[in-house]
């Protein structure tokens, strides 16, 4: 179902057409002041002056091959080469209950469906989320949902960024420079200052980082790739954020048993 604005745009560019022989826009568009009506079309002008002929004459002749059963609207003459239009209340009405009983409420599927990506708000996981991330997953989410209803796919990701960095932080901030008082009062404001700290805590940790914690992760590197492709990937994890796996201090079950993973802090 075309909107109302597209319907008069074709109408009145048709009527264009066949008084001056050329493809031309209408550009329908609402009125700045409802006194003049409900929309007015403003292309006349450019194409008068450009065919070198009086615009207002060239209006009228376009009004006079406007179709009345074609067009729900009463219209007029307005200034120097505008046209008004008034919608009839009464189609109006029932053009609005139509759509309110129509199951899609008249709005087709898009003709060429496409696959749209959306990014949500891909908080920092180590620290509080704020009233910014509620804004853009709810804006995000209202697209995905329009998007769906138009037919299109579309494929939504929260990407959490770079989670082992960060709680490499946290983890190596706790056991190093946590507030006891403080964390007792409030956990989640204490851990988030550590987060947030002028000094890095891995720096001030390195010295504990040292070549026994990096020989224990090649050896749990080590003892992960020999545990099939889904542990491979977990390897893969280890062996690339050393940091993270040194500080949180990794362990694997001796006996072979179990793939658990263990984290002392």
């Amino acid at each position: 179902m075309p909107t109302v604005r597209q319907l008069l745009e074709d109408r009145t560019a048709q009527a264009i057409r066949a008084v001056s022989g050329t493809a031309h826009p209408a550009v329908v568009k609402p009125t700045a002041d409802p006194k003049f009506g409900d929309y007015q079309a403003n292309g006349i002008m450019a194409l008068a002056k450009s065919a070198g002929r009086n615009p207002r004459r060239m209006a009228e002749d376009v009004a006079a091959r406007l179709d009345p059963a074609a067009i729900p609207a009463t219209w007029d003459i307005a200034g120097p080469g505008f046209i008004n239009f008034r919608l009839d209340p009464e189609w109006l009405g029932r053009t609005l209950l139509a759509a309110a009983l129509d199951e899609r409420l008249g709005v087709e599927p898009a003709a060429a469906p496409e696959t749209v990506v959306i990014d949500f708000s891909a908080p920092n996981v180590a620290k509080s989320m704020h009233v910014g991330h509620i804004r853009s997953t709810i804006l995000g989410d209202a697209l995905a949902r329009v998007l769906r209803f138009l037919g299109h796919t579309v494929v939504t990701d929260n990407h959490l960024g770079d989670w082992g960095t960060q709680f490499g932080l946290l983890i190596v901030g706790s056991r190093e420079a946590r507030d006891p008082a403080a964390y007792a009062r409030d956990p989640l404001a204490e851990m988030e200052r550590l987060g947030v700290m002028p000094a890095n805590p891995l720096e001030i940790h390195n010295a504990r980082l040292s070549e026994r914690n990096g020989a224990y992760i090649d050896y749990v590197y080590g003892r992960l790739q020999r545990k099939g492709r889904l542990l491979r990937d977990v390897a893969r994890i280890v062996h690339n954020d050393r940091n993270y796996f040194a500080a949180c201090m990794v362990a694997t079950g001796e006996d072979g048993s179990t793939d658990t993973f263990t984290v002392k802090l």
